[in-house]
């Protein structure tokens, strides 16, 4: 019998380290892919409102007229596709100062970084205690479909997860000075996805008064920095009486001025309408097709509204955020009375309402469902003992979220025929609820068997 469990053994370690090979050559061949023959729409927008800054141009406007043209590659309006506030712009003249493909390897190198830092960060407070977790957490890291999305698109969303995954694990460490850096980091990941402010309601109820002064800081400091760098004022000037209104009201079906055809053919040449150049070189404008919702917000918007409906699209935002908000309120009331709280239980809590922000914000899109990757660690930690106070069921409901949200959706399958009108058109929004209502049901759990463990060590 042993002879023969260890062979068994032996075959799946066999199995597990040829799987994270190919799949570390796969993530890396995409990356390399991706960088180096497609635009990366989203990054193009950023960096070429670095380059707008480093010219002294508004990044706010289409410079394709000028002299040298500064054009992002796939823009046909006056207005520019970089919707950020002006401490962001100032953040990618650095980048901007790079040669386009050297930055845009630059920022998958970051991207990449920032989500195993991530992982790396959650495993502090739920250890993976054995290789074969670790081999399992790098598989799934590296074939989860949205971070291949993330990739291609070259989104800011990896940068975002290292910050607020960071500002949770100063929280819970509760070192001197760290919860304070903990508001700078939540301060910074609200400069690039301003929905982050849905912590703050939080910060308050847990009485998280060090970290809400860094927010303050930092919110502060940032204004401060962007309003007295050159063209600071003229920035924002522009994004309140421009930007903001077009977000908030039209976003990205206004019908805006075009530029002249003519300046856009004159860059573009002869390279096919699935092609563009940026930076004398030509690049495809898309290396895969993906469904692209990841907001509980739009679903309801496309469901059950209108498409004229007269429906404040923050109203609706608030009212998700405020419903899902609601399962943590016994927890928090219950944990405010307790003397001390678990800090498996605080980072898991901070996690998840990480992903009530996924669901209630209205503008998310699948890249942005890299925020669940670091679930995939509590999910295999807790897996050791699943049975252990009824975490078998949070388990297998968190498992079947996040093996949703990994497998490629219908449009990169050339499924769309098929699924389009179903509900695996929503699969990202379904596979966030489901891992919220896998960790709300854990997170209760842990607290049960606290209680009647209190004095004695549970390992999780």
């Amino acid at each position: 019998m042993n002879l023969i469990s260890r062979r068994r053994n032996y075959f799946i370690w066999r199995v597990l380290w040829l799987a994270l090979g190919a799949a570390v050559v796969y993530l890396l061949s995409q990356a390399q892919m991706l960088s180096r023959d497609v635009l990366q729409m989203d990054f193009t927008a950023f960096y070429t409102a670095g380059e707008s800054l480093n010219a002294g141009l508004s990044p706010y406007l289409n410079h394709i007229a000028g002299s040298p043209p500064i054009w992002d590659g796939t823009n046909p309006f006056v207005f520019s596709r970089f919707q950020y506030p002006p401490p962001a712009a100032i953040l990618f003249q650095v980048l901007a100062l790079l040669p386009f493909l050297t930055a845009k390897y630059a920022w998958v190198i970051l991207s990449m970084i920032a989500v195993l830092l991530s992982v790396i960060l959650a495993s502090r407070f739920f250890p993976l205690r054995a290789t074969w977790q670790w081999l399992v957490v790098c598989i799934v890291i590296c074939v989860f479909f949205p971070l291949h999305t993330l990739i291609e698109r070259g989104q800011i969303d990896a940068i975002t997860l290292l910050l607020l995954t960071l500002s949770v694990y100063w929280m819970v460490r509760k070192k001197p000075g760290e919860a304070w850096l903990a508001g700078l980091a939540i301060a910074l990941a609200i400069l690039l996805k301003v929905y982050c402010v849905f912590l703050l309601p939080f910060l308050l109820l847990r009485r998280r008064w060090a970290t809400l002064a860094g927010v303050i800081c930092g919110l502060v400091g940032l204004l401060a920095v962007s309003y007295i760098h050159p063209g600071g004022r003229m920035m924002w000037r522009e994004y309140i009486q421009d930007v903001l209104p077009r977000i908030s009201y039209h976003h990205e079906g206004l019908i805006q001025e075009r530029v002249d055809e003519e300046y856009i053919q004159q860059i573009r040449g002869d390279v096919g309408e699935d092609a563009t150049i940026k930076d004398g070189r030509v690049y495809r404008l898309s290396g895969f097709n993906f469904s692209s919702n990841a907001s509980l917000v739009r679903v309801l918007l496309d469901e059950f509204f209108e498409q004229d409906a007269r429906i404040s699209r923050s109203l609706l935002s608030l009212l998700v955020f405020l419903a899902l908000s609601l399962p943590f309120i016994p927890w928090l009331l219950r944990s405010g009375a307790a003397r001390t709280v678990d800090r498996k239980q605080e980072f898991l809590f901070w996690m998840l309402l990480m992903v009530v922000i996924l669901l209630a914000a209205p503008l998310t899109w699948t890249m942005n469902v890299v925020w669940l990757l670091p679930f995939v660690v509590i999910l295999i930690s807790g897996w050791r003992d699943p049975g252990q106070a009824g975490r078998a069921i949070p388990l297998l409901v968190m498992a079947a979220g996040i093996i949703f949200a990994t497998l490629p959706d219908h449009k990169m399958l050339a499924l769309v025929d098929y699924f389009e009108k179903t509900w695996l058109n929503h699969k990202y929004v379904i596979s966030e609820i489901l891992v919220l209502l896998g960790g709300i049901t854990l997170i209760w759990s842990m607290r049960s068997g606290l209680d009647k463990a209190r004095d004695s060590h549970i390992s999780f």
